[in-house]
């Protein structure tokens, strides 16, 4: 079931200035978007979270075909 009731944990293992990339398991990786990680405004994403850190996130969407999955913490 995708949704961001639906929680799950993932590690943060690469950056971009847009998000974080974090692997779920099974060689999977998934993109939370900056915009995602809080409800109030973000500009460094390293000054919330760092590599290494395991983050709790809901599933926002599934792309098969595009092999992306994005991601919320909120």
């Amino acid at each position: 079931m995708v949704g961001s009731e639906t929680r799950l944990k993932g590690l943060v293992v690469r950056f971009e200035p847009y998000g974080a990339f974090l692997e779920l398991g099974g060689g999977v990786r998934g993109l939370i978007h900056i915009s995602e990680l809080s409800s109030q405004f973000i500009q460094d994403i390293k000054s919330v979270v760092g590599l290494g850190d395991t983050l709790e996130v809901g599933v926002l969407s599934v792309d098969r075909e595009r092999a992306r999955v994005s991601l919320t913490a909120k």
